[in-house]
C-alpha cells in the first residue's frame, strides 16, 4: 500500500497494464444508485481535508477509460450497511 508523503499529488487514472496492479471493483445496485467500491486500501496518510480539497468527499466527476464517474467517499451509512453489510447484503 502506498503511503502518500508530504506535498504530493495523487490521482486516479486509466487501468494500469500491469495486471498485477489492476484495481477490483465490488460492484453494488441499490434502487437507481450504482457503486463501485475497491476491495483494498489505494492510499494511506491521506487526510479528509486533502480528499476534501479535491471534491473527492462529495462527488468529483473522473474518466476512467473512457467511461465517467463520479468519485466520492462512502457516507457513513453506506459504509455500515455495505461494507459492515448491517444490510445483510447478499450475492
Amino acid at each position: 500500500i502506498v503511503a502518500l508523503s508530504e506535498g504530493s499529488e495523487f490521482s486516479l487514472v486509466d487501468t494500469h497494464t500491469n495486471e498485477l496492479a489492476h484495481i477490483t471493483w465490488v460492484y453494488i445496485k441499490d434502487g437507481n444508485k450504482q457503486l463501485y467500491i475497491s476491495n483494498k486500501v489505494l492510499l494511506t496518510n491521506v487526510s479528509w481535508n486533502i480528499l476534501n480539497y479535491k471534491g473527492m468527499i462529495y462527488g468529483t466527476p473522473v474518466t476512467i477509460d473512457g467511461t465517467e464517474y463520479k468519485l466520492r467517499s462512502l457516507t457513513k451509512t453506506e459504509w455500515q450497511n455495505i461494507v459492515e453489510n448491517q444490510s445483510n447484503i447478499t450475492g
